[in-house]
Formats: structure tokens, sequence, C-alpha cells
């Protein structure tokens, strides 16, 4: 017989939770989070091409309207799997979600302004620098352990970041200099 251990969580606490065999079980899914996978990364490449195609507005205004939807989105999902919106009922759990919210809407807003007003490979270099900088705070503030491996892992991230995304201050505006290197007097409409 199979003997259940209590968990040190009192039931009020626990969160809603999918077991490896609920994710495991059905014949396609694999298929279904590859699909969302290219559905979330189109949605939040159409929000990022929309956030600079509207670099006219507020950048508060566009949050308010990005919030919105996901708020929507998010209340739907907590309705069906029966979680309170609030948290669990404990003071500190509670007080923990508000500071993450706090500092979420924060990283939101900085990001939109960062599409906005910063060039694109720019922005992108920044908002991709959040895992590694992520893991320095852990060390710093909660204790977390860091490995050589995590060292490596990201300093690797940085790496591969400043790369593919060709940051303006690392690498110069590469568009104006090839505009140079086309028109080095080679102009034929003179």
């Amino acid at each position: 017989s199979h003997q259940r251990h209590a968990s040190p969580i009192p039931n009020k606490v626990k969160m809603a939770t999918t077991s490896s065999k609920e994710v495991t079980d059905g014949k396609h899914h694999s298929l279904r989070g590859i699909f969302f996978i290219i559905l979330g990364s189109f949605s939040f490449s159409t929000m990022f091409l929309l956030v600079k195609v509207m670099s006219q507005m507020n950048t508060f205004t566009l949050v308010f309207y990005r919030s919105i939807v996901q708020i929507g989105i998010c209340l739907v999902d907590l309705y069906k799997k029966r979680v309170n919106p609030l948290g669990p009922d404990c003071g500190s759990v509670r007080f923990y979600l508000v500071l993450r919210a706090g500092f979420g809407a924060a990283a939101v807003i900085a990001w939109f302004y960062g599409i906005q007003n910063l060039p694109l490979p720019d922005a992108v270099t920044l908002q991709f620098t959040t895992p590694p900088f992520a893991a320095v705070f852990a060390v710093c503030l909660v204790g977390e352990h860091w490995k050589a491996l995590d060292m490596i892992g990201a300093i690797v991230c940085l790496m591969g970041v400043a790369l593919i995304a060709h940051p303006t201050w690392l690498f110069g505006n590469a568009v104006a200099e090839d505009a140079v290197l086309v028109n080095d007097g080679t102009d034929s409409s003179t």
C-alpha cells in the first residue's frame, strides 16, 4: 500500500497545480505545447511591434490597455481553476503578491518606455538581460548559491543577447555606417 505524507503547506495555501501524469496524458500534448509556444511568441512580437508603432502614445496608456487584457485572461483562468485572485488568505503571502505586482508593473512600464524611446535592438538587449541580473540579485538579496555553471550561463546569456540584438551602444549604428559605405562618392545622380 502507498503511504501518503502530510504536506507542510496547509490546504488553504496550496495553489492549483498539475501533476506530471496529467501533463503527459493525452495524445497530442507535445503539439499543443509547441502551438502555445508559437502563439505566445507571435503575440509578444505583435505587442512589441504595436508598442513601437504607437510610440506617440503615452507609455502609461499602453501599459493600462495591456493590463486590462492581461487581467481579463488571468481572471478567466483563475476562475476555471477555482483559485482566489487575491492569493491565499495569509497576510505575508498577499504582501509578497502586492510587492511582486508593483515590481512587475514597474518592469512593464520601463520595458514599454524603452521600446518607444530606444532603438529596438537596444530595448531587446535590455529586456533579455533580465535573467542573469535576476540571478545576481537572488545571490545578493536572498542568499541563493552561485555556482560556476551559473556564472558561465549568465555570461553566455549576455554574450548571446549582445551578438543577436547588435545594440548600437556596443556595435555602433550599422545602418548609418552602411549608408556611408554605399554613398562614398559613387552616387550616379550627379
